[in-house]
């Protein structure tokens, strides 16, 4: 079995709990993935990698890795589970105590995988691509922190839905219903819908009710404010700017993130213990 490393270089202990879960995986016969001659990768490295090569991924971080990691591995069909390093570890399958005991279950073939929503999202301007980006948590069309209120027009299926001045609009997987939608008002999706979730952020309307559609449906955002007023990001962590009348087009991707558990877990119980602590 061929394993990926990969860790938060922005955090000593990701990459030293790294180094012992490699020691441990090759003696129990696995084969780890290393780049540059040292076992594993950092969040900047991962487009070195063609992960079609390895079985499977574990991320040392936190939730931010596990969304990064995810949007590298998902392409190629390889599931991953992280280790919780972070505050919350909403998307981690572990502690740091227990990989020992993930690591055998998982070389055992003793784990589920569940398989999940991501959407890919097309920044248009006059027809043309300027910019693309894969998110699994949520696609967040939203003003500059020096804006207020930013003027938008959203389509679902080919249909204007509504015309919005709000501080953003918040479009979301299953998974990241329980991220920035959630803090906005949102409900939470249980795990395996095949559904978007469209959350408006402190729209200046009665109309400010979240949205619930189909995954196949496409979902557009025509921004209409001033240039550099807003922008786009994915899953928080990439970012591009806005122009007057730019398309931000939303979709399901055409694969899913493929996330690693064992055992049973009730959802219900795990939000309670890492939301509402």
């Amino acid at each position: 079995m061929k394993i990926v490393l990969i860790y938060n270089a922005k955090s000593g202990k990701s990459y030293d709990l790294l180094q012992e879960a490699a020691a441990y995986l090759i003696r129990r016969g696995a084969e780890i993935a290393d780049y540059q001659g040292r076992p594993g990768f950092s969040l900047d490295e991962l487009h070195a990698y063609d992960f079609s090569n390895c079985d499977a991924a574990i991320c040392f971080g936190g939730d931010g890795t596990m969304l990064a990691s995810a949007r590298a591995a998902a392409p190629a069909g390889v599931p991953l589970f992280g280790v919780n390093l972070g505050q919350v570890g909403f998307l981690t399958s572990t502690e740091q105590g227990d990989l020992p005991a993930a690591i055998d279950r998982l070389l055992s073939g003793d784990y589920r995988i569940k398989d999940c929503l991501m959407v890919g999202c097309r920044l248009l301007r006059q027809d043309r691509v300027v910019g693309e980006c894969l998110a699994f948590n949520d696609i967040v069309v939203s003003g500059n922190h020096y804006t207020r209120a930013v003027k938008m027009d959203l389509h679902i299926a080919g249909q204007l839905v509504h015309s919005y001045s709000a501080d953003g609009v918040i479009v979301a997987t299953p998974t990241g219903s329980t991220g920035y939608s959630l803090s906005a008002g949102g409900p939470i999706l249980m795990e395996g819908l095949d559904l978007l979730l469209i959350t408006p952020v402190c729209p200046h309307s009665f109309f400010n009710r979240p949205i619930v559609t189909r995954s196949k449906d496409r979902v557009e955002v025509v921004y209409q404010s001033a240039a550099g007023a807003a922008c786009v990001t994915a899953d928080g962590q990439y970012r591009f700017s806005l122009e007057p009348a730019d398309r931000v087009v939303i979709e399901a991707a055409d694969f899913k993130a493929r996330l690693l558990s064992f055992g049973e877990k009730n959802m219900v119980q795990h939000i309670k213990n890492k939301l509402f602590l």
